[in-house]
Order: C-alpha cells, then structure tokens, then sequence
C-alpha cells in the first residue's frame, strides 16, 4: 500500500494515470501512462517520463522495505480503452510498446536494483533535458532485431542560453515597448511586465531578443531566466527557488550537506540573525535538513517571513542595481510563487527590477495580471504578408 501510495502520489504529480498494478514473478508492475485520455494534455512526455522514473527510485531508496526499484520507459502508439465483456471491463493497454517497456524494465533489474532503461525513440526526443548512457544493442524476446537502448545517468543541468539578436518580423512595435518599459525601471522603479500569446507564437523569441539587445549595451546587467514546468505546478516555491538558486549558486545538483553548507555560510556573512531559519528555507528550496525546523509561527506568517528573507537575498545579490527576470510559462506556475509575485510587487516598488512573465491565455492569470495592474502585451498571430517576410528569409531566398 505505501508503495501503491507512492506511485499514486507522483501519478497525481505529473497528471498522469497509474493502472492497476500486477503482482507477477517479475514482482509488483505499476503501468504508468503517458499520454491516455485522462493523462492527453501532458506535455513534453518522453521526458516528464523519465523524470517521473527517476523521482520514484530516488525516492524509494529512502524507503527501509523497497530493496531494488527498475523502469523501462518506451515510447509508441498503442491501443487505449476498454477491454472485457458486457459484464465486467477494465480500462487497459495493448501493444508492442507495452511489452518493449516490461522488457526493459527486466533488463535494468538484471544490471542493478535502482535504475532504469528508456528506448532509442524516449532517449532522442529527452535528450534535451536528460543524460543517458547508450548501451551495447540487446536482444528481447518479441522483438526480431536488436534494440538500441539508453540507461538513464541524470537531468541535464540547463545553462543560460546564449541569446543573439535576431532579426524580428512584424515585432517592432513590441520590442520598442519593452525596451521602452526597461528604460522606465532602469531609473529605479520595480516594473512587471506580462506578455501573453498562444504556444509557439514566439513570446519567448521576441524577449530573448530585446534581451540580447540590452546585454550587448550593458554587459554586466544581471539577467535571469526561469521556468514553470508543467509536473510542477505542486511544488511550492519552485519557479523563485529555480531563479533564486541561480542568482546565490544554489543549484539542485548540490547534495543536501552541500546546499547547507553554502547558504549557512552566506546566512552568516549577511544575516546572522536569520541563521536559525536555515530548515524551513532549506526545505521551500528544495533540500533536505538533518535538523529541525524548530519555528513555531503561524503558516502564513512563516511564509511571510520567507518571503521577506527571499527579498532580501535578492537585494544583496543585485545591488540593488537594474535587474531583469524573465519568468517563463507562468500558466504552469505554482499557487506560492505567484504569491511571492504579488509579494514583489508590492514590496519592492523602489526596487530597479524589471519581471516578464510569459504566458498563455488563463482566465486564473488573466485576473491575477488584473489585481495587480500588471500591463499585458498580447502578441497577435503575424499577418500574411509578415509571415511571407519570414517564411523567405528563413529559406534564405532573395527573389
């Protein structure tokens, strides 16, 4: 049942659907789905996929009863729905890629008790996000040809793109406006920016350019881009401790004993005050503790004091000089992050900050962008003779 609990738990998570599980010679099988009817609106599969596998074996290893834990992600069409007579159904899968996945799993059993093997088509389309260790190809039973396979080694660590400047196609307007905003806060007032448009319309192409743009006139301009996710959407704090671990180099690849020790250390230089909020931060940043939050306060007001030391953090670490945080797919943002928004906002007015949130059409943003007179910049779909513009100077035709 913990087990159960567990699978269950990161199934809601990452919105995806947890089958019913078969106790067999190969063990207790949990068929995870990506991609079924009630899991069709996930995004970015293969690799919400393996990220979903590696966060069950990290998490069990601290489980004293679960002695080994192995997955086998494959990516395929199969058949979805139901399956029985008129008297009793189930809902099931079938297909290849049902057995290739079980095979699989049995393979990285047979190598060691906490891992997992993806297939060639899961390695290639997460590759962006994940590092795999391709194996010698294997022989599996059902399959006439020997499969390339990929043992899963960790999430890719994402470094600040490099941005250029590129050329913009019927962008003008927008790009003056929001160099035009950056000038505002520049002269020392907080300014939030929204800039909302559909999936792929180019919000994100149209800021890395302006960006590229302002590092080119000031160099040092400290300039941070974070990231919503939609797995995350239930993990508190994640899209602040994402962009704060980036500006105090508290990165999620720090162990737990190293994270301490590093925001130990700046708590002393800074705040020595503070030292015995240590936990609770570590903890809404994403670490484990050895020891115990020992605050006793009021929830809202423990968050509120959180807030405030986040607030801090980011004061010192700017300068207070200009600074722009560029906080992407703000859809998929987490309820307390926004509140931390709010809590900017309204704190920090004299501060020379400049926030873009990119987004998509949501009535729960939409009202939120409202509340706290955050100016939206909707980005239209280009028109026809934009769009032949484009179209020919990506071909690179002249005539």
């Amino acid at each position: 049942n913990a087990v159960y609990e567990l699978l269950q738990d990161k199934a809601k998570k990452y919105g995806v659907f947890c089958n019913q599980p078969d106790l067999s010679d190969k063990g207790l099988v949990f068929p995870i789905l990506f991609g079924s009817t009630s899991s069709s609106s996930v995004e970015d599969r293969e690799s919400a996929a393996c990220f979903f596998a590696d966060e069950v074996i990290q998490d069990s290893k601290h489980l004293h009863f679960i002695t080994s834990v192995n997955a086998g992600v494959a990516s395929g069409t199969v058949y979805a729905g139901e399956f029985g007579a008129s008297m009793r159904k189930d809902f099931t899968v079938v297909g290849n890629i049902i057995n290739l996945a079980a095979r699989l799993m049995m393979k990285a059993a047979d190598r060691e008790p906490f891992s997992f093997i993806a297939d060639n088509r899961t390695a290639q389309k997460a590759d962006e996000k994940c590092i795999f260790e391709k194996l010698p190809p294997i022989e599996l039973k059902g399959f006439s040809t020997p499969q390339t396979v990929y043992k899963f080694d960790s999430k890719r660590q994402l470094l600040p793109k490099e941005r250029e400047q590129n050329e913009l196609f019927g962008r003008e307007r927008e790009k003056d406006f929001i160099l035009k905003a950056y000038e505002e806060c520049s002269k020392g007032k907080l300014y939030a920016l929204a800039i909302v448009g559909d999936g792929g319309i180019g919000k994100s192409f149209l800021v890395e350019t302006c960006t590229a743009y302002l590092e080119k006139k000031q160099p040092y301009l400290p300039m941070i881009y974070s990231y919503c996710y939609q797995y995350e959407q239930s993990t508190p704090f994640f899209l602040w401790r994402n962009l704060i671990g980036q500006l105090i180099s508290l990165t999620e690849f720090l162990s737990d004993d190293e994270a301490y020790n590093h925001l130990h250390s700046l708590f002393e230089e800074y705040f020595p005050e503070e030292l015995e909020w240590l936990p609770y931060v570590l903890g809404m940043m994403g670490f484990s503790c050895s020891k115990a939050d020992e605050i006793k306060m009021v929830p809202s007001l423990k968050l509120k004091h959180f807030f405030k030391l986040m607030y801090k953090l980011l004061s010192v670490f700017t300068a207070g000089a200009p600074a722009i945080f560029v906080l992407e797919d703000l859809h998929w943002c987490d309820a307390v992050s926004l509140e931390f928004f709010e809590y900017l906002l309204k704190e920090a007015k004299d501060f020379p900050l400049f926030l873009i949130a990119l987004s998509r059409p949501d009535s729960k943003l939409n009202s939120f962008y409202k509340d706290n007179n955050i100016f939206v910049l909707e980005l239209l779909p280009l028109d026809r003779n934009t769009v032949t513009e484009l179209l020919l100077s990506l071909l690179n035709i002249d005539n």
